[in-house]
């Protein structure tokens, strides 16, 4: 029964290979706009600190980073394919690059500080290690 499955859904893709091309490129296209999302997010937020006992703790900075690793933790838990992994290192990316310029009334959203160089080093380094990194074999049994 379950190789009988499995071989309809082999033939299924075999006469459709241009509709899965089609939903792969839909996968990797909303992998990269949720990791870009996720990636604007964390800029806005990277500079929230708190005092906590008189230190200023860069809350917004560890909340940047820890969304930025949910969000590939997540596309690792769909089991998204590597060009999909791709797409949302390349969301990222091109998100983070859009914000790093200054604007003409000379605002920035990522200085030059060390909560800034920790956004943009520490968030790609857990994306990056999150994506890159292989996942757990499900097929094993529990004992």
């Amino acid at each position: 029964m379950l190789a009988d499955r499995a071989t309809s859904e082999t033939a299924r893709a075999v006469r459709w290979p241009a509709l899965a091309a089609i939903v792969a490129a839909l996968a990797a296209l909303l992998a990269a706009l949720v990791v870009a999302t996720a990636a604007l997010l964390g800029t806005v937020t990277h500079q929230l600190t708190y005092r906590v006992a008189g230190v200023r703790a860069p809350v917004g900075l560890a909340m940047a980073v820890a969304l930025t690793a949910l969000v590939a933790v997540l596309l690792r838990e769909l089991r998204a394919s590597l060009l999909t992994r791709a797409a949302a290192a390349a969301g990222w990316l091109v998100a983070i690059a859009a914000v790093l310029r200054t604007s003409p009334g000379g605002d920035v959203l990522v200085p030059a500080n060390l909560r800034g160089y920790g956004w943009l080093l520490g968030g790609f380094l857990v994306l990056l290690v999150v994506l890159v990194l292989p996942g757990r074999d499900r097929r094993a049994t529990r004992g």
